[in-house]
């Protein structure tokens, strides 16, 4: 059965401990927190997981203690725009 987790990261870089095979869904402000949802069918394997968050106009390196980063989702937090990215 698979299920919808909520996990919290900060502005500075986080690093997650998820289920192995959660997927990314989604990205928001939720009270003063920025959260992401995961959708997870084995909980029992993790791994950790790093992520990033870049305002608009900040240089975004090409990659981040050694790795590439990948795109997740754009949230806003009037009157800045922030960019999620998973190592």
């Amino acid at each position: 059965m698979k299920t919808i987790w909520k996990y919290e990261i900060g502005f500075e870089p986080t690093t997650l401990r998820l289920p192995t095979d959660a997927e990314f869904r989604s990205a928001a402000v939720h009270g003063n927190s920025v959260m992401l949802w995961f959708e997870v069918e084995d909980e029992n394997r993790t791994t950790d997981r790093g992520f990033h968050i870049f305002g608009t106009g900040q240089e975004i390196p090409e990659t981040y203690p050694g790795r590439s980063m990948t795109y997740l989702a754009t949230i806003h937090t009037p009157p800045f725009v922030w960019h999620i990215f998973e190592e």
